[in-house]
């Protein structure tokens, strides 16, 4: 499959033909590989317009509903962000490529806070970021 592919008609098929208008936002879903986020054995579905099982009884969340989520945040590139959640990463990692300077983006987990130094997918080489304490 060809994801880069892949990921160019999610960003014009899901996000901009339903609204999502900001360049920024844009952009970074258009960096952050999905399928990384996803079992292997559900790589080719990554780019569907729809929720995917990432187990423990969760999902990572629909494409458009992450662009969504993230516009609404309206942010400019000097915020911090926590991202509370138990998922994939897969939105922290789209959150930690608008905001500056890198290591701004954090997420937050039920035992630990991992801070994101950059826009990471969990395989292909890429560094995991570093958890760290929530204080």
């Amino acid at each position: 499959m060809n994801y880069e592919r892949a990921r160019a008609r999610m960003i014009e098929e899901q996000l901009v033909a339903r609204g999502i208008s900001d360049a920024r936002v844009l952009a970074a879903m258009a960096r952050i590989e999905r399928h990384r986020f996803v079992d292997e054995a559900l790589a080719d579905r990554a780019y569907d317009d729809k929720p995917l099982p990432i187990g423990a009884r969760q999902t990572i969340s629909q494409p458009f509903m992450v662009g969504l989520m993230t516009e609404t945040l309206v942010l400019h590139g000097a915020e911090r962000v926590l991202e509370i959640g138990t998922g994939c990463g897969y939105q922290t990692a789209v959150l930690a490529e608008l905001v500056a300077p890198p290591g701004s983006c954090w997420t937050r987990s039920a035992t630990t806070t991992s801070r994101s130094a950059s826009a990471t997918a969990p395989s292909a080489g890429a560094r995991r970021p570093r958890s760290t304490p929530f204080s």
